[in-house]
């Protein structure tokens, strides 16, 4: 009996460095898609922080232009 639990026991005390290192490459492999996940929101969150502010330039231009417009016609209808 005592012959049977030794073979089990040591079955099991080989397996489990296999489990173990299987487990951390899973785990690699997480954190490697986890941070190309990352990058990629990264890159796409800069981009549209790059056009909403390329919209916001073209607002304040807009409005630039259309203060000047309304300015000059101020102007035009005082003389």
């Amino acid at each position: 009996m005592k012959k049977y639990i030794l073979i089990s026991g040591l079955i099991i005390i080989l397996f489990l460095p296999c489990v173990s290192s299987a487990e951390n490459e899973t785990i690699n492999e997480r954190l490697i898609r986890v941070e190309e996940s990352v990058k990629s929101l990264d890159s796409r969150l800069t981009q549209r922080i790059d056009d909403t502010n390329k919209q916001i330039d073209l607002l304040r231009q807009d409005t630039n232009k259309r203060i000047d417009d309304t300015n000059k016609q101020i102007d035009l209808l005082r003389q």
